[in-house]
């Protein structure tokens, strides 16, 4: 079994270093969560333009 050495302090669980799967996959979440916002916006634009609505009227 190996133990961290004394010179250098051992990092938290939750840094960068220690997860870089949850990481490296924030942007691609951050995408898919942009592009499902935007969508949405799309549907409710063009349900309400359905309705005779315009929706800068809200």
């Amino acid at each position: 079994m190996s133990r961290p050495r004394a010179d250098r302090p051992t990092r938290p669980l939750n840094s960068i270093e220690s997860n870089p799967i949850i990481y490296s996959s924030l942007p691609v979440n951050l995408i898919s969560l942009v592009i499902s916002i935007h969508s949405l916006l799309w549907k409710a634009y063009y349900f309400l333009n359905g309705q005779g609505i315009a929706p800068w009227t809200i």
